[in-house]
């Protein structure tokens, strides 16, 4: 299977493989930060280089006029330096993003985040420890690009005083949610979640192998064509 990490989109079914997969863990829903901020963050690295470079083709052959250096070897140095810093910079935010992931599988929701090119992280939780799901986009910009944060809260949460609640002499208990940020299609996701999880109540998560898939924006034609090309999930 191929991995993950490594997919610029997920295409159904979602026969890949992420680290830390176990062995009859089957990926029901795979998604990220939608691609409008990446592509928000590269045009802003963009017209920063290209800013910068106006600005040495203009200060520089100035201050070669003031002080008398040769301008040309000075423009290329400094030129090739800022390409080079903001092709780094492109690498790095399109690894990230291509390599921070939300996944649901029949057992978990899993949450990888890439740090830097080399180090992630994984943030885990049971589908059978969620207590309750929000969805947020509170911020104009998010209404705007129309993403939202997905948000689960799990058991460990659900009585006591949270960490930065808590007073001197009271019980501290850490609070443990599970986001993701920035997605496309989180009501519906959400939705879908809860389906899931209504399933689960009556049936062990091998049944889920075989359950209705969640494909974001699917609707009218796509998704009759869709019932047609799948209809083993549809019955």
């Amino acid at each position: 299977r191929p991995e993950l990490l490594k997919q610029t989109d997920f295409v159904f079914p979602y026969l890949y493989k992420f680290p830390g997969q176990e062995s009859r863990e089957v990926i029901l829903y795979a998604t990220r930060e939608a691609k409008s901020l990446l592509y928000i963050r590269l045009f802003l690295t963009a017209a920063s280089v290209i800013f910068v470079l106006g600005m040495i083709g203009w200060i520089v052959p100035m201050a070669a006029r003031q002080f008398g250096f040769e301008s040309a070897t000075v423009m290329i140095v400094l030129a090739g330096v800022t390409l080079i810093l903001g092709g780094l910079i492109w690498y790095y935010l399109v690894t990230t993003w291509r390599k921070t992931v939300g996944v649901l599988t029949n057992y978990r929701l899993v949450k990888i985040v890439q740090y830097g090119l080399f180090n992630h992280a994984a943030q885990t939780l049971p589908l059978d420890e969620i207590v309750d799901t929000s969805v947020s986009n509170k911020k104009l910009w998010e209404r705007v690009l129309r993403v939202a944060n997905f948000t689960a809260r799990s058991a460990a949460s659900s009585s006591g005083l949270a960490t930065d609640d808590a007073q001197e002499g009271n019980i501290r208990i850490n609070k443990k949610y599970f986001y993701w940020e920035h997605i496309c299609f989180a009501e519906d996701f959400e939705n879908y979640l809860h389906k899931i999880l209504k399933e689960l109540k009556t049936k062990s998560v091998e049944d889920l192998v075989n359950f209705r898939p969640f494909i974001g924006g699917l609707k009218g034609e796509r998704r009759a064509e869709f019932m047609q090309q799948w209809p083993q999930y549809w019955s």
